[in-house]
């Protein structure tokens, strides 16, 4: 199949068209106040930027910048049935690659996106996110990070906040840029996946829906 450009960014990547992208076998909330009354991801293991058991044989990367509204569609009416498809039945791995496409919030979004993954707890952090995603570059991106402390999850975030501007955040997020150039992904959100230590293959995906993931991640599986 050839690429086809899927759907586009918001406001501040207008020129951005996605191309969802996916390698080898493989909205959100306008209430600041509100995080997701029950975690999708509850009982899964986390590594990082990693979700699921580091046994699954294949992994499944995504692409997303916090702001971007599919990629808080796909986290909403997509990702559940996948980790209950495939991730908890050790299937596949999940990693979030965080970019910063869309502005000034993209940027707070992800440094204390990418902090948190040294408590484990990045997974959390981007589902609170998404659940109150707001207006592009509208400053509410502070208001959900303050409401993080009153998550339940367990973050840390003062140790996370601390740590937003370390060496060790820059280098993440410089890594997930430099990734993204090289699987050649122009906008978000994006996917690729691949055999656990293997090489990477393109798979396109024709809408964003499940069934559609679910038939490309099969198709992919089965090869």
């Amino acid at each position: 199949m050839n690429k086809r450009t899927l759907f586009a960014v918001g406001a501040g990547a207008a020129a951005l068209a996605i191309t969802l992208v996916i390698v080898s076998l493989v909205g959100g909330g306008s209430d600041p106040a509100s995080t997701p009354a029950v975690s999708e991801i509850a009982g899964l293991a986390q590594d990082g930027a990693f979700l699921g058991s580091p046994d699954a044989p294949h992994i499944l990367v995504e692409y997303a910048d916090i702001q971007c509204p599919y990629c808080a569609q796909y986290a909403t009416d997509i990702l559940p049935a996948l980790v209950d498809r495939y991730v908890r039945t050790g299937k596949l791995r999940l990693e979030f690659r965080g970019l910063a496409f869309i502005g000034p919030d993209s940027e707070s979004a992800l440094k204390i996106i990418e902090a948190s993954a040294a408590q484990d707890k990045l997974w959390n952090v981007v589902e609170a996110l998404y659940a109150q995603q707001g207006k592009e570059n509208g400053d509410w991106v502070r208001g959900a990070i303050n409401g993080l402390g009153d998550s339940v999850f367990g973050l840390d975030l003062t140790a996370a906040r601390a740590s937003t501007e370390s060496k060790t955040v820059a280098s993440a997020i410089t890594e997930n840029s430099g990734l993204a150039r090289e699987d050649g992904i122009p906008g978000t959100p994006a996917f690729t996946i691949r055999p656990t230590g293997g090489t990477a293959t393109k798979l396109e995906v024709q809408a964003l829906d499940v069934a559609s993931f679910e038939a490309a991640i099969d198709s992919a599986l089965a090869e």
